[in-house]
């Protein structure tokens, strides 16, 4: 039983790990999502738009100077340093093979993250919203929201569990965390679109940190 459970839980973690790689809102990549059958499909970030549909100045490289676009940048600066590394979201996503030391860096970069993602969301709480910028406090809470909800199932994945006494009760733990893995990554792509929203709306540029083309022509200069 206690093999059994052992393998159950791997296969639980296995569900998130891909799903809840957490990128910042307006990341350029894709988001890889594990089904409970074990495919991997690849979901567009929502950014993956034609260019007809991109905004003058919302999706520039480059802003006026506005108290939302200063908002936004903090943010996006903020998400960066704080979000997992491509280090962490490989060590989270490599599977175990029974080996004690993959558990043990499993456990210690899920800890990070669980610690990282509960400051960011008080970080991002505390963020003042600028005066009539309608949409923006509601995108704050849930951003915020999101982050903590990221730390929680990581910490309810690694705290100790009571083994369970039957395989239905086992089954029942890996939907559980696979309905929430699949509600997070849902409302991840919700986030994002509503990021890209109020970027278009509010005339301000994709993060500095993460935005491809800024990346490429600040390279040229």
């Amino acid at each position: 039983m206690i093999k059994q459970t052992l393998t159950i839980k791997k296969l639980a973690l296995s569900l998130v790990v891909s799903s809840l790689s957490v990128v910042p809102a307006n990341a350029q990549d894709y988001f890889a999502h594990i089904t409970p059958g074990g495919k991997k499909q690849s979901i567009p970030s929502p950014q993956a738009q034609p260019k007809e549909k991109a905004i003058q100045g919302s999706l520039a490289m480059m802003s006026q100077r506005t108290p939302i676009v200063t908002w936004f940048e903090t943010l996006d600066k903020t998400e960066f340093t704080m979000i997992a590394s491509d280090t962490d979201r490989t060590l989270l996503a490599r599977p175990f093979n029974q080996e004690a030391e993959r558990v043990q860096e499993w456990t210690q970069t899920a800890n990070k993250v669980i610690k990282n993602y509960r400051l960011l969301a008080s970080t991002i709480r505390q963020m003042d919203v600028p005066e009539n910028a309608p949409g923006l406090k509601d995108y704050r809470n849930l951003s915020a929201g999101w982050y903590a909800d990221v730390a929680l199932l990581y910490e309810d994945l690694i705290r100790p569990r009571v083994a369970a006494k039957t395989i239905e009760e086992l089954n029942g733990q890996v939907k559980e965390i696979d309905v929430r893995s699949s509600q997070l990554t849902a409302q991840r792509r919700d986030l994002t679109q509503m990021d890209i929203t109020l970027r278009k709306k509010y005339a301000v540029h994709m993060s500095k940190e993460t935005d491809a083309l800024y990346k490429y022509v600040n390279s040229k200069q």
